[in-house]
């Protein structure tokens, strides 16, 4: 019988003054990367017991664990600001029915995509991508303490760039992808307010 790793009290932080500068900072705790792992776990274990072929090498795990924090930070965002919300939990659906991360009322579907504290880039896998209406970023530090939300783009600011086929730049060794340099996200604050005035549409 396997052991049950205890998890304890998570301590999810957003600074606040980083909402009110519009440039979201969250503080992961120790705590929180425990219940991170924890549910790569379960995600992995399902993938290989389908025998699906996602996150079969080191770098694909890598990258489940960093995603589940920028999707966790977005969650947490959203019920800061109080803004209503349907989320995708991956350990229930794993993408392979749902089309989005999370579906927020009046607005759209958004995309979360998170990066090491390393890339330049954000990286949409084409196989990936579900044209969701909106695609919001974070990149984590190089001590992996905090994440940052570092802007964000439309569906169609998405499309607009060019599919980079697989093995064609540094950037994509291993799938087609829409590559967006960082300095082509649209400025976190903006997306803070568009949150902030759905959440008084669906309350008006």
């Amino acid at each position: 019988m396997n052991k049950i790793r205890k998890v304890e009290l998570i301590k999810a932080i957003i600074r606040p003054e980083s909402i009110k500068k519009g440039s979201p900072v969250y503080e992961i705790e120790r705590e929180f990367q425990e219940w991170v792992i924890l549910h790569a776990d379960f995600i992995l274990a399902r993938y290989e017991q389908n025998q699906l072929n996602h996150f079969k090498s080191n770098d694909e795990r890598e990258n489940a664990r960093v995603g589940l924090c920028g999707q966790k930070a977005f969650e947490l965002l959203l019920q800061l600001l109080e803004v209503p919300y349907i989320p995708n939990d991956p350990v229930i659906d794993q993408r392979l029915q749902k089309d989005y991360d999370f579906l927020i009322p009046t607005l759209g579907k958004i995309e979360v995509k998170t990066e090491f504290h390393y890339a330049r880039k954000v990286l949409v896998k084409l196989s990936e991508w579900h044209h969701d209406d909106y695609l919001v970023a974070w990149q984590m530090n190089e001590s992996e303490t905090h994440l940052n939300m570092i802007g964000w783009q439309t569906k169609a600011q998405v499309e607009a760039h060019p599919i980079t086929k697989k093995g064609k730049t540094k950037y994509n060794p291993k799938a087609d992808d829409y590559i967006i340099d960082i300095a082509e996200l649209n400025p976190p604050e903006t997306f803070i307010e568009m949150l902030k005035n759905t959440k008084k549409k669906i309350f008006s």
